[in-house]
């Protein structure tokens, strides 16, 4: 949607997105999100979801008693193309960005180079980055003088000085921003320092990178990420440790120190082959796919997180519908 947006905003075109209800409030994987009883909680959650999925577009928020919705068939993600006549030219009771496109192009042209769509990666800016010139990993190091030893022997520092890429994603200004302006004050406030983040923000960083193995739209609602968990909160970026992906802890320590409850249910049972050290915790559960609370096997976990990031590429949690409205002359 956002890519079609670009290529047609200025051709006559006005896009909306409408915040209508939340169909599924409470269920599934959008068990943080209750329905809402005000105007006030709809703009937050409308506020939550352009900041989360770096959506551009416009939105316009429903009454409380679903006047909008009501109008336009009812429907949770409907999208609508109406003429400047006033006229309803298509409709489609799930919006549909190709099929949208379509349209457009009959209504109004093609575009010549058309904008291609972001896939799973943020669209949005990568969390608060300070503006201002890269200074180099030198300098860096310069004052930071205790991370060099673990930064000229990282794993990481191999990954982030590839030059294949892009120049903004190396060295330490690729997870922390540009040192100019932290060069010049020595501010924390100048500069991205992950401890001011919260788990959100932590995980949207890391992600920027990560995108291919970890879509951040599927990463913001699995029940780690919905109970403040961040990607530092069980890898070291800096450090290469002794245990598997740059984990804290060695992999069953590292999951006991929050499911404590496990830990406990699996002493009790000496049998349970994680006790004997022949099997891991991820070898049955999986700790970045979307699924409920409690135990998430990782084959139904990788069908749900199929389904929920597609729910979420559209929808992001809360749910809306959208249309498309040619502007009148």
């Amino acid at each position: 949607m956002e890519a079609i947006y670009k290529d047609y905003r200025d051709k006559g075109v006005t896009f909306f997105y409408i915040y209508t209800r939340e169909p599924h409030a409470g269920q599934r994987q959008f068990v943080d999100y209750k329905q809402t009883k005000s105007i006030e909680e709809r703009l937050a959650y409308v506020k939550q979801c352009r900041e989360e999925l770096g959506i551009t577009i416009p939105f316009l928020v429903d009454d409380m008693k679903g006047t909008v919705q009501r109008a336009y068939g009812n429907c949770p993600n409907s999208g609508w193309v109406i003429g400047k006549d006033g006229k309803v030219v298509a409709k489609r009771a799930w919006a549909n960005p190709e099929a949208l496109r379509a349209d457009l192009v009959k209504l109004v042209g093609p575009v010549e180079n058309p904008t291609q769509p972001a896939g799973p990666q943020p669209s949005g800016p990568r969390g608060p980055v300070p503006q201002g010139k890269r200074v180099g990993t030198e300098l860096c190091l310069a004052c930071h003088k205790n991370m060099k030893q673990d930064w000229d022997k990282s794993s990481h520092t191999r990954a982030v000085e590839d030059p294949k890429l892009p120049e903004a994603d190396r060295g330490c200004e690729g997870c922390h921003g540009p040192g100019e302006a932290h060069v010049k004050s020595y501010k924390a406030a100048d500069i991205i320092v992950y401890k001011r983040l919260d788990e959100r923000g932590k995980a949207r960083m890391c992600l920027s990178c990560h995108r291919d193995k970890h879509p951040p739209r599927q990463w913001m609602l699995t029940p780690h990420a919905q109970t403040e968990k961040s990607c530092v909160s069980c890898h070291d970026a800096h450090n290469d440790t002794d245990h598997t992906n740059r984990m804290h802890k060695a992999e069953v320590d590292l999951c006991r120190s929050c499911h404590t409850n496990f830990g406990t249910a699996q002493q009790a049972s000496a049998k349970h082959p994680v006790m004997k050290d022949d099997a891991k915790c991820t070898d049955c559960h999986s700790p970045h796919a979307v699924g409920t609370t409690g135990a998430t096997p990782t084959g139904q976990a990788a069908h749900r997180g199929g389904i929920a990031l597609a729910a979420l590429l559209l929808c992001g949690g809360a749910l809306f519908a959208g249309f498309a409205r040619q502007r009148r002359p």
